[in-house]
């Protein structure tokens, strides 16, 4: 997982954001929630990000006032971009799972889709750090959500280019256009042509995504063939086979962590086991008024 997560720190925009306006910007309701959630919070205060990515959170709340912060994240691409953005917030590399940190160390812990990716446990470890008279927040990915309803059409349509072999058909069909093999061309263009139309019909269903990416790439290079040497072409198809494979993995596990009512009173139950106060989480919208992009989870440790 940890080596899953690397390679989309390293290869996706610096911010990585999950939740994205339709210009495929952080979503401003994010910022909003993070503003209003610690805006009454001490300078004083040490805060912890769990899970911290890139610092979208901390990017939100204006981080250099806080005494003492903290980022940990899995991923050591990630923390390496947190510290170009915050140079001098702490980074750790570390499970969110099993913290390197003493038991309440921070007043303030954090995470925006993140820690619900190493179990329920992660959330009482995050319960450990807190100090007393301390608070938690979190957004989680919420179950049916609108995150959870797009990443599944998504990842229907990744499955569908991989089921259907539309990279194997794209890699024939150019091998054989550079060809004067008329036969051959004939028969990559009919075992081509179908599967063209269906995958054609799935980008106009679900328009982001990437198969849009790749199937828009190879019309492009394959409408300017003469243009590009073939084994640019098939090298870019090779390579697009993998970053499929990688997004279909990355998919899969986002969809896998998204929690349920029956998962959010279980972690009610360890957050009262860990003496935590609970508070009802409470559904958080950005665009679409039906269907919440995650849950809003806080708790509170009593004062000792």
């Amino acid at each position: 997982m940890a080596d899953n997560w690397s390679k989309y720190w390293s290869e996706e925009s610096p911010q990585g954001e999950v939740f994205v306006d339709s210009s495929g910007e952080k979503h401003p309701a994010l910022d909003s929630f993070w503003k209003k959630e610690l805006e009454h919070c001490s300078d004083a205060v040490r805060l912890l990000d769990i899970a911290a990515g890139a610092g979208s959170i901390l990017a939100a709340i204006d981080a250099h006032r806080f005494s003492h912060v903290s980022a940990c994240d899995l991923s050591e691409e990630a923390m390496v971009r947190l510290s170009e953005r915050f140079p001098t917030v702490e980074t750790t590399v570390c499970n969110a799972a099993a913290l390197p940190f003493a038991d309440g160390a921070f007043d303030v812990v954090v995470s925006q889709y993140g820690v619900e990716y190493a179990g329920l446990e992660a959330f009482v470890e995050a319960a450990r750090v807190l100090a007393p008279g301390g608070r938690l927040a979190f957004l989680s990915h919420y179950r049916d959500g609108a995150i959870d309803r797009s990443h599944a059409r998504q990842l229907t349509a990744a499955n569908a280019l991989l089921k259907q072999g539309f990279i194997d058909k794209a890699t024939e069909l150019v091998s054989a256009a550079f060809t004067d093999d008329r036969q051959r061309f004939d028969k990559a263009a009919e075992a081509f042509i179908p599967t063209e139309r269906a995958i054609a019909a799935t980008v106009k269903e679900q328009p982001h995504g990437v198969h849009v990416h790749l199937y828009g790439g190879f019309r492009q290079l394959y409408a300017k063939r003469r243009q590009y040497d073939l084994a640019d072409i098939t090298a870019w198809l090779t390579a697009m086979h993998g970053d499929l494979t990688k997004s279909i993995d990355r998919l899969t596990a986002i969809r896998s962590v998204a929690l349920d009512k029956t998962e959010l009173a279980s972690l009610a139950s360890r957050f009262e086991s860990a003496g935590l106060k609970w508070q009802e989480p409470t559904p958080f919208f950005g665009s679409d008024p039906e269907h919440p992009a995650a849950w809003a989870i806080r708790a509170q440790r009593d004062r000792a």
